[in-house]
């Protein structure tokens, strides 16, 4: 009996051994399959949370965009409300946005003669009102480029030349003379050299350039010597006289002036499309 007894201990340990394990086996399995279970909804609500960041982040993009959109709209309408209003003081009362008189009592031009334009000459992504006055006598006769300040709300001039002005994309400006008094010859007349400056937000006059041809003279006014053959030694027939801002006249060869022309690459010249200035098309502007 006790042989029996002793087995039925053993036995009885062995199973309650087996039984733990068999537990122990089970509560693991469970514990992996919840664990199994929970992930697809742990990867769900990342995903979900995910969708809705994009979605937060999309709509405060958005907002803010449609925001910017509103205040470019709401400055645009300002400065076409400025330029309209410049441009019927010009043409009812003949003043220019700074206060000075226009004279358009010509008799041998008619008001269509004058003009305007709006277009961004300067590229600053917003249109410049350029006035293009030619119904007057010639010393007169203006081109004026000015742009609206938002902080002031006022007009403020970037350029004033003769109309004889050609801009270019990449910011500079060619104002031709309203004489020519030198000795260049028939193909070349004399201009000014502007560049757009965004810091003081003008045409800055980079060099004045005029032409001496051997032809017309041996001798210019503004010099002590004769005509530079040592400077033409190509025998091109002209130097060129570049007097640069603030500085002395620098006499150049034919080739020398070309490459220093060359260096503003002034390749791209803007088509500004004129209007003239008429009641009709100032009533247009910003409608």
């Amino acid at each position: 009996s006790g042989k029996v007894l002793s087995m039925k201990h053993s036995g009885g340990l062995c199973g309650a051994r087996r039984n733990c394990k068999t537990r122990a086996d089970a509560l693991k399995l469970a514990q992996r399959g919840r664990i199994l279970s929970e992930q697809p909804e742990k990867e769900a609500f990342m995903k979900m949370k995910k969708l809705i960041c994009f979605i937060l982040c999309l709509s405060i993009c958005l907002a803010a965009c449609l925001s910017a959109c509103a205040e470019q709209a709401d400055e645009r309408a300002l400065r076409l409300a400025a330029y309209r209003a410049a441009l019927e003081t010009l043409y009812q009362q003949h003043r220019y946005p700074n206060g000075e008189e226009a004279d358009l009592t010509v008799k041998e031009r008619t008001p269509e003669d004058n003009a305007f334009a709006l277009c961004d000459v300067d590229g600053d992504g917003q249109d410049e009102l350029i006035l293009h006055m030619m119904a007057t006598i010639v010393a007169w006769q203006t081109e004026a480029v000015y742009r609206y300040d938002a902080e002031t709300g006022a007009l403020a001039e970037e350029l004033i030349e003769y109309p004889a002005v050609t801009y270019y994309a990449n910011g500079y400006a060619v104002a031709q003379w309203s004489h020519n008094q030198g000795l260049s010859d028939d193909d070349f007349w004399p201009y000014n050299l502007y560049a757009y400056s965004a810091d003081t937000q003008t045409y800055e006059l980079i060099a004045s350039v005029d032409a001496w041809a051997k032809a017309r003279s041996l001798q210019h006014w503004e010099f002590d010597f004769p005509y530079p053959d040592q400077i033409d030694a190509e025998g091109a027939g002209s130097v060129y006289l570049v007097t640069p801002r603030g500085g002395g006249t620098d006499v150049l060869s034919q080739m020398d002036y070309r490459a220093w022309l060359a260096a503003f690459d002034l390749t791209e010249p803007i088509a500004v499309a004129y209007l003239p200035l008429t009641a009709e098309n100032i009533a247009a502007v910003g409608n």
